[in-house]
């Protein structure tokens, strides 16, 4: 068996600090170490992502029902409820639409005090 631990690939044209950015890369800047950022901005940087995922869900519940049943040619509104499957469907969409809607307002409610 070949012992490939210590081997290091040849990199034509490159000087040995740029071969060792290359094999141990370096994957946090440092300019942006732990001690950079107290808890609150990494806490609000958590939370606006947060809220980021309830607008592309969102976005995303609204459009799929807007399509699947507002202007869709098969006019599902009226088969809708005459199969298990499709009054599976339609709850699952706006359950989510639902619960989607009011985690976004109570995000939303937590920049008001």
């Amino acid at each position: 068996m070949v012992d490939v631990s210590s081997y290091t690939p040849y990199l034509p044209q490159q000087s040995h600090a740029d071969l060792e950015t290359l094999i141990h890369p370096e994957f946090i800047p440092e300019s942006m170490k732990r001690d950079d950022f107290s808890a609150k901005q990494i806490g609000g940087y958590a939370w606006a992502m947060y809220g980021a995922l309830i607008m592309f869900n969102l976005k995303y519940y609204y459009d799929l029902y807007y399509r699947s049943y507002i202007v869709d040619i098969f006019d599902n509104r009226g088969l809708a409820f005459r199969t298990i499957f499709g009054t599976a469907n339609y709850l699952r969409i706006t359950i989510n639409m639902t619960a989607w809607g009011l985690a976004g307002l109570f995000w939303v409610a937590t920049f008001w005090s």
